[in-house]
């Protein structure tokens, strides 16, 4: 497959530190579309990581998804299912525990 076969509208999902943003930034600037980290949008701005409601989240969610073309990463439950449904490619990132503790590890670092 292609990058462009990839199509416009991307979800990335995956566990933590499987590299989603990683890939998500990445696919961004070799497709010229925005990419969107759900884990941003899920929380509140400048707040130490304090959580949105799920209302708010989901509302950006929508709003961002009624656009042509997007890369959502994210596993966020409350909003996974219409970026799936509308989705040209999902990416299912699946590393072994080994590679997701190290990434996790040289990133802490």
């Amino acid at each position: 497959i292609t990058l462009n076969e990839l199509g416009k509208r991307i979800c990335i999902i995956g566990s933590s530190n499987s590299g989603k943003s990683t890939l998500a930034d990445a696919l961004s600037k070799k497709l010229a579309i925005r990419a969107y980290h759900l884990y941003q949008l899920a929380h509140i701005e400048n707040s130490n990581w304090q959580r949105q409601s799920d209302e708010i989240l989901v509302e950006k969610h929508n709003n961002l998804i009624k656009n042509d073309s997007w890369i959502i990463d994210g596993n966020y439950s409350v909003c996974m299912k219409p970026s799936i449904d509308l989705a040209t490619s999902v990416i299912w990132l699946d590393p072994s525990t080994f590679s997701s503790v190290f990434r996790f590890l040289i990133i802490s670092i």
